[in-house]
Formats: structure tokens, sequence, C-alpha cells
């Protein structure tokens, strides 16, 4: 599959981690081309490291479905340099990451598409939802959601697990194995409980119900070539050239060797992600999707995330800084709310996929 490379883009600084030093290292850089107008985004951009081909497809892929299913979301291009991936996304004006800061009810209808994004995460087994990975738009009074680094999206073992109804009730005060939400802290219960808030969120589970799986295929099929296996071995090479104690090197091969190719294609993700979309439409059928707010104290939440990690990082994310932690408000951002109106000025035609003329946003009116 053809990308562009670094030659594409000038005055690229980098903007944390370390090239030489880690798997997580990112740039800031200004693109030689003229990029579409759009008046939802910056003119410049992230280079952002992928540990393989295979990450950075499975990003596109899922930044598209959030664009089919909310009617907006990142602009973004895989980027290949010298053997090495990356997504280079474009600067969303704006944006400022994690939750809102919320003391006003009466802000809580101005904040759209973060009940929505949960639920989207949630459905695409996205792993890594730490604060720095989403965040809002801020136009006048009213606040966007957006979705960035998706990345640890499609998980193969969240994949593999039994959607509950349980679980879609407690979103966004959820702890699980693979999937951890918020506590108030974060995001307050009287907000969490609003009208706004519970209305936007039943109405996505209910759209990802109605939304054919044929969207979600062609999406894929269209946009990743490589899979996780060929992920995998990349990944064992790369992390056994950073890693020096004999056992722990000889402990991970033992670990690839044990996984079976045939279980890793296109196919069998496919497979697994058709098999969550089927068991999705009978949880929606459900008349009981009320909130549960069991876990919203924050306390309860960390004993729960404890008994999952223990003592361990919950997501790679964490072990690199925030982007606003470096004093750099990170902006990746689209127009339009489609779950609420359709981007006006997109100008990406390759992230329009939509399968059988099917426009999932239409659920929503």
């Amino acid at each position: 599959m053809p990308y562009r490379d670094f030659s594409s883009f000038h005055n690229i600084k980098l903007l944390f981690g370390s090239p030489k030093e880690g798997l997580n290292f990112g740039y800031t850089c200004t693109p030689n081309f003229e990029p579409v107008q759009n008046p939802s985004f910056d003119d410049d951009f992230f280079l952002l490291f992928r540990r393989s081909e295979y990450a950075a497809q499975i990003e596109l892929a899922c930044c598209k479905i959030f664009k089919g299913l909310m009617g907006y979301g990142p602009e973004l291009e895989i980027i290949k340099e010298n053997n090495e991936f990356f997504i280079a996304s474009r600067r969303i004006k704006n944006f400022r990451e994690g939750c809102p800061d919320l003391k006003e009810q009466s802000e809580f209808q101005n904040i759209k598409g973060l009940a929505a994004m949960f639920i989207i995460c949630y459905f695409l087994c996205e792993t890594d939802m730490h604060s720095g990975n989403f965040g809002l738009q801020v136009t006048g009074k009213e606040q966007r959601t957006f979705r960035i680094d998706m990345a640890e999206s499609l998980d193969y073992e969240m994949l593999r697990t039994t959607l509950t109804l349980s679980s879609l009730q407690k979103i966004p005060y959820i702890v699980e194995q693979h999937y951890h939400g918020v506590d108030e802290s974060s995001l307050p219960q009287n907000y969490v409980g609003s009208e706004s808030f519970q209305s936007e969120k039943i109405a996505m589970i209910r759209l990802i119900a109605n939304t054919p799986f044929s969207f979600f295929e062609e999406i894929i099929r269209t946009t990743i070539t490589s899979d996780f296996y060929t992920h995998q071995q990349i990944m064992l090479y790369k992390c056994l050239a950073l890693v020096e104690d004999e056992e722990e090197i000889i402990s991970m091969k033992n670990d690839f060797s044990n996984i079976e190719a045939s279980e890793c294609d296109i196919e069998s993700l496919i497979k697994l992600l058709k098999n969550r979309h089927e068991q999705w439409q009978l949880v929606a059928l459900e008349k009981n999707l009320d909130q549960d707010f069991s876990l919203a104290n924050p306390s309860l939440f960390m004993k729960e995330i404890h008994l999952y990690c223990g003592n361990t990082s919950e997501s790679e994310g964490d072990d690199e800084l925030s982007y606003l932690d470096q004093g750099t408000i990170m902006n990746h951002s689209y127009s339009g709310i489609g779950f609420f109106s359709s981007p006006q000025n997109d100008g990406n035609e390759d992230n329009q996929s939509k399968a059988d003329d099917f426009t999932p946003s239409e659920y929503l009116s």
C-alpha cells in the first residue's frame, strides 16, 4: 500500500519520547502540501510513531468507523519512513485533553459526543483509555468530543470476551480486564445521570446495533492489509532489542511460539468483530439500559482496577508523558458532529468509506 514519507513535511521537531530509547515518540511538523481547508483544523500535523504497519492501519480503520458513526473525527493518514510507520494527525483547533471541567449543570447540554465516544471505544475493544487519548474541542459554548490515538483498538483478547448488559449499563463507570472508564472525580454523577448524557449513550448503543455489519467489514478489508501475527513478530524483535535479561528473552520467545498465525489473520479479526456485533444487537434490545453508578466512587473504582492490574501500569500510554504535561496542547479533529451533523469539508475521500450507501448517523435523527 503506497504511503507518503517524511519528505512530505518540513520543520519536523521531536515532541515527546526518543526514537533511540523507546517505542513511544512523536513529532510536530508542517506539511509540504496544502491541506484541504477545514475550520476545525490547523494546518500543521503530529507525526506519531506506530509500532507496526498493522497498528497504524488499525488506527486508520477505527478512525473511519468513528467518523462514520459520529459524523466527524480525526483527520489522519499513514506515513512510512525507513520501513517504520507513523500516523500523521492533523492538529485540532481549540482541543483540550481529557474530560471537561463541569461546574454548572447548565453546561451539560453543551457537551457533545462524550457518552458516544465511550460507547464506540467499548464496541471497538479499545484498551488504551487514558485521558490523553480523548478530549474536547471548544467552539464557543459547545464542546465536541474527539477520540485520538486508536492504535490499541480491536484488541483480540477483548474481542473474545462475552458482551454483557451490565457492562453497557456501567459505562463510563466501568472497570474490566481490558477496558477502564472513569470515576466521578472525572465525570460527576449528576452529569452522567443527566438526560443529555444518557440519551446520547443509549442512542449510540442502538446506532451501533442498527448499523449493518457490512459497514464495519468494508472499512476493515479496505484499510488493513497487514495482520496481528506480523505485528506480534515485529514487536518481539523490537522488544528483544531493548531487553537484556536472558530469562525474560526466553519467556518472550516462548510466548510468541505459542501464537497461531491462522488465528491472527484478517478473517479472524472480522469474525471476532462480527460475533461482537451480533452480541451487541441482542443486548441493545434490552429495555433496561439504566445507568449503573456502582463504580462511580473513586476508591471503589481504584479497588476494582487493582483486582485486574495490581500495581502495573494501566496501559502503554501511561509510560509516555501527556502532551499537556509537556506544555503542548495536542489537537486532532474534524468538523460537524454527525452523530450530530455531517461534516462539510472533509476533503479526505479515503475516510468516506460507507457500505451499501449506508449513513450510520441517520439512525440518530
